[in-house]
């Protein structure tokens, strides 16, 4: 998936993750991160989901760099294609046959 915000778009290219201007197409930066996966935008966060591995990070929203504010692994086997959700503060993750959901609520 993908996400547009504030004239930029960040997703997933080529095993990483990647920022783009949206008007011109330009590549701001791109990034190994959690690896090739999906995303979601929460907040003025981003938050990844590694395709593999169960592997998940929050990171910011900026044409700048990716830089990822934490990060967390669930257990599971095999390749994961659901997206994360966050709603009314909590993260959630599904990888495998289990439904993962973590506080993301600011303090």
């Amino acid at each position: 998936g993908f996400i547009i915000e504030a004239g930029h778009v960040y997703g997933n290219h080529g095993g990483g993750w990647v920022c783009l201007d949206l008007k011109t197409g330009e590549k701001k930066w791109g990034e190994r991160g959690v690896g090739k996966g999906s995303i979601c935008w929460a907040d003025g966060m981003l938050y990844l989901f590694g395709e593999n591995g169960g592997q998940a990070a929050l990171a910011t929203c900026s044409p700048t760099n990716l830089e990822i504010k934490g990060r967390v692994k669930v257990e599971g086997q095999g390749p994961s294609w659901a997206h994360p959700v966050v709603a009314d503060g909590r993260l959630y993750l599904r990888y495998d046959d289990t439904l993962y959901c973590f506080d993301v609520k600011a303090k």
